[in-house]
């Protein structure tokens, strides 16, 4: 497979291939994304996760989400909350 890239990204493809240890190997710092992509597990709930969900089951979700009742406001106690699940989350991957 052949993908080409704009010429102006080449340099920064390169600074990132090598800082993550594959230095002149643009080809395997992708490989290597890609399979990160498809492996990675971001945090996500299960019933969630890619894969385990059809774009119709997803599509009735949101739906229901809608249908749930009219939106609500967040306090500043919500997003004090919301804040500190999240960096849960990264300082425990």
């Amino acid at each position: 497979m052949q993908i080409d890239l704009p010429k102006d990204m080449e340099a920064l493809i390169q600074q990132r291939a090598a800082a993550a240890g594959f230095p002149g190997e643009i080809a395997a710092y992708v490989a290597y994304l890609v399979q990160a992509d498809a492996t990675e597990d971001f945090g996500a709930p299960d019933h969630l996760s890619a894969g385990q969900i059809s774009k119709q089951d997803l599509d009735a979700k949101i739906d229901a989400g809608f249908q749930s009742g009219p939106a609500s406001s967040m306090a500043g106690s919500d997003w004090q909350e919301l804040h500190s699940r999240i960096n849960s989350r990264q300082s425990n991957p």
